[in-house]
């Protein structure tokens, strides 16, 4: 800290500034710095959502040798891929968040065509599912609209990306793990249930349930082949495809599933038990 003062110090007298000046640019400065890169909580109608800064890089995406002999073909080929920096939700989007931002809770989002759906844990913390990638993309727009912020779907690049620790770069097949029981519910251990978020064991970011619990939309169209000539610059997915692309596997599916690099796609209009979001906000 000494020497921080003495710089300034320093910059003031061959400036020719007084030194208060000096100092008091030196903490403006620090101050943008830290709005821009500091995580923080975003406040609405009494409701919180906790965003994490994600540090823009570059980073091997698909299936990395830690993926092992469970990658897809649609995983491959690994390619280097370089992100602007963005802010990511800690946790997935609760039930809670849903009903204050969209004013219907997860009994009301069951497809209306089949009220027999069953209900898989019901609580403010439980993550939201029943969940459209429409209805998904709504829900971003009315918060974005609620905050005057960019929030999105993550990208599948951002997801992967914050699902491997970004710049801390955790190296492990599952988010934040080679076990997948320290990170992820999943079917071998959730009882057929959702459960409340950031319960188990965070990643290298601080990011929860990256792994497990429920699928995870993003942005992006799906399509197998698409590493093969994705962009390596903030790549946005294909132009065309009828499938979304989900992340993260769920309670229900098998540990395969929760792999950083596993792909999967549901109709946009597709509403089950098993899926919900995360959301990002852009710079």
């Amino acid at each position: 800290m000494k020497s921080k003062n003495w710089g300034w110090l320093l910059a003031g007298l061959l400036l020719g500034c007084p030194v208060s000046r000096a100092q008091e640019a030196a903490g403006s400065q620090a101050a943008v710095l830290s709005a821009d890169t500091a995580d923080y909580v975003e406040e609405v109608f009494g409701m919180s959502i906790d965003m994490v800064y994600v540090a823009g890089g570059t980073f091997e995406m698909g299936a990395t040798p830690e993926q092992g002999s469970d990658a897809y073909a649609d995983e491959t080929p690994v390619h280097t891929v370089t992100l602007d920096a963005y802010y990511i939700g800690r946790y997935e989007i609760t039930q809670a968040q849903w009903v204050v931002v969209m004013g219907r809770d997860v009994i009301q989002q069951r497809d209306a065509r089949d009220t027999s759906y069953t209900l898989h844990g019901v609580g403010a913390q439980y993550p939201a599912y029943y969940i459209s990638w429409d209805e998904a993309q709504r829900f971003c727009e009315k918060l974005s609209a609620m905050t005057g912020k960019k929030y999105r779907l993550p990208t599948e690049a951002e997801w992967e990306y914050a699902a491997r620790g970004g710049r801390h770069k955790d190296g492990t097949k599952y988010s934040g793990s080679n076990e997948i029981s320290e990170v992820a519910w999943v079917a071998r251990n959730s009882d057929g249930v959702t459960h409340p978020v950031g319960q188990k064991k965070p990643n290298g970011l601080g990011l929860y349930d990256m792994s497990g619990n429920v699928w995870e939309w993003c942005q992006d169209k799906y399509c197998a082949d698409y590493y093969s000539d994705s962009p390596s610059q903030n790549p946005q997915g294909p132009e065309d495809g009828s499938f979304r692309v989900k992340r993260g596997g769920s309670w229900r599916y098998l540990a395969n599933s929760g792999r950083v690099s596993r792909r999967y796609s549901n109709f946009p209009d597709t509403k089950r038990d098993v899926v919900g979001l995360r959301v990002v906000r852009e710079l």
